[in-house]
């Protein structure tokens, strides 16, 4: 029952980390007037310190938690920059559009806003992410 109050702690730990860039990133997106994909980078590596945090300590796993921790990052960021868009436009207060936006909107419009580069350097960034997670996971596992 431990391991598993632990485990649970943990990762809600990762998974708090990542809505914290993510909300950065919305922030970031609503100065910049732009998705900022660029905010990926820093996603992956606090996805990375955030993985760690994760029970499972074979390296792959570590990898895919990683990946995961950057995906919650950016869903986040662009769902909030979408309700921005909407509650701006609408004159209507964040937290009331974001109750109400649902996500197949806010990904229709984090979409429509998003290019083929950008896409490109969301994925690279995921990939970077697990590609960071999985080596250090391996150099702690050699250590062991």
């Amino acid at each position: 029952m431990r391991t598993l109050v632990s485990a649970a702690g943990s990762t809600l730990a990762g998974v708090l980390l990542s809505l914290c860039v993510g909300a950065v990133w919305a922030v970031v997106t609503l100065f910049t007037r732009d998705q900022a994909p660029w905010m990926v980078l820093p996603a992956a590596f606090v996805a990375v310190a955030g993985s760690a945090f994760v029970p499972p300590r074979r390296p792959w796993l570590r990898a895919i938690v990683a990946a995961i921790l950057t995906g919650v990052s950016v869903a986040y960021a662009f769902a909030l920059a979408a309700a921005s868009i909407v509650a701006g436009s609408l004159d209507v207060p964040l937290l009331v559009t974001l109750g109400r936006i649902g996500p197949e909107m806010a990904f229709a419009i984090a979409s429509a806003r998003t290019g083929p580069v950008a896409i490109a350097m969301l994925a690279a960034g995921a990939l970077l992410a697990a590609t960071l997670a999985y080596r250090r996971a391996s150099r702690a596992a050699q250590a062991t």
